[in-house]
């Protein structure tokens, strides 16, 4: 009481519910283990979640981030003021470190970007981050300067909550830079939790690797993520679950072609071989024209698709996946694999990968598409 009022009572700001946990698409045991983990408050100051591409690392990142700044006592709470700000990406004691494009690129000058990329795909993948810069053929990494910029940021006292999190995205950008964070690793300063969200652990430092808890995500199953492409983007379930099949459950891809939904890649794909095993030039004419008339962007997730599709046929020539009855995209694997010897099918994949690169490249993409037809043709036909 001061001056003989009665104090008023303040109420608790709540905000409308909003949990990262609740993007992810399907709930794997390594998601329960992570928060059995932090239940228990032995979440380790430094973890790995790793897993294939698009199984929701990030995501998961940024729900054990949400937990360990919750202010409530049921964590995490989704709705107080710390939840609020780190579903936004705007918490302070919320740090980031992903990789860019110079040597001296720091993380913290580009934070807008990647808040906006997180918020607009959550499964976030290497090529949409890419996209956000213009940048397909340039080279990514996390630099020095980047590596001594975490170890500032992490040595900082926390501003709003009693410990600081930092999400390493990409963390095989490192490279040898990594040896830079080891006494970070080792005495990890104050009440302060590192976790990096990687798709391809082996490229991160044995040494950094040995010094984490690594949490490993299994890939979505096909079936959930067929359901979640049919919810999102009113597909017809064949389609939803070839992109699921083909893609290995990568969520950012079938994300990506569910989008282009006015063009199917398999039929452009089959056009794409039957002209090119009959050797007929006015066809390679028809299938340029339908390529040309696609974006560039399109172009290369055709492309992207088609590699996939050469892996599938590799897989099911060596007994690696069984081909399901009335799946039209592995029955059609499978008779690429029965028309064509592994070594064929390599060569294509690099002539693959090479015209990819080329359209990254601004090539003329006339004259490209014909040329990889002529070659193709050849390769298949062995003439």
């Amino acid at each position: 009481m001061l001056f003989g009022e009665a104090s008023i009572p303040v109420e608790k700001a709540v905000f409308p519910r909003a949990l990262w946990l609740d993007r992810l698409i399907d709930i794997p045991p390594a998601i329960k283990q992570i928060n059995k983990v932090l239940t228990s408050g032995r979440f380790p100051h430094f973890s790995i979640i790793s897993g294939p591409p698009g199984a929701g690392q990030l995501i998961a990142a940024l729900h054990a981030a949400q937990f360990l700044l919750c202010g409530s006592e049921h964590k995490p709470c989704g709705e107080c003021l710390s939840c609020y700000k780190v579903n936004g990406l705007i918490h302070p004691d919320l740090h980031f470190s992903f990789p860019l494009i110079g040597a001296g690129a720091l993380a913290i000058d580009h934070y807008g970007p990647f808040r906006e990329a997180v918020k607009e795909q959550a499964y976030l993948d290497l090529p949409f981050w890419q996209r956000k810069f213009d940048a397909d053929n340039k080279q990514f990494n996390i630099s020095k300067a980047e590596t001594w910029s975490v170890i500032e940021r992490m040595s900082m006292k926390p501003n709003e909550g009693d410990c600081n999190v930092m999400v390493i995205w990409m963390p095989e950008f490192l490279g040898k830079e990594g040896n830079v964070l080891l006494k970070l690793l080792e005495e990890p300063p104050g009440n302060s939790y590192l976790i990096m969200a990687t798709e391809d652990p082996s490229a991160i430092l044995p040494t950094v690797r040995s010094r984490a808890q690594v949490f490993q995500l299994p890939p979505v199953d096909e079936g959930v993520l067929a359901d979640y492409l049919c919810r999102q983007f009113s597909m017809e379930r064949d389609r939803a679950m070839e992109y699921a099949i083909i893609s290995a459950s990568d969520v950012a891809t079938c994300i990506n072609w569910a989008s282009q939904q006015s063009v199917r890649w398999l039929d452009l794909g089959k056009m794409m071989f039957q002209k090119a095993f009959i050797g007929d030039p006015m066809g390679f004419l028809e299938w340029n024209e339908r390529l040309i008339a696609l974006s560039r962007d399109e172009q290369k997730q055709f492309f992207s698709f088609v590699e996939r599709l050469l892996s599938l046929s590799l897989r099911t020539r060596h007994g690696l996946l069984t081909v399901r009855e009335g799946v039209e995209v592995l029955e059609y694997a499978a008779k690429i694999s029965g028309r064509m010897d592994a070594q064929t099918i390599d060569n294509m994949q690099i002539m693959i990968t090479d015209t990819i690169y080329a359209i990254q490249r601004n090539a003329n993409i006339r004259i490209l598409l014909l040329d990889f037809m002529i070659k193709l043709s050849g390769l298949i036909r062995g003439v």
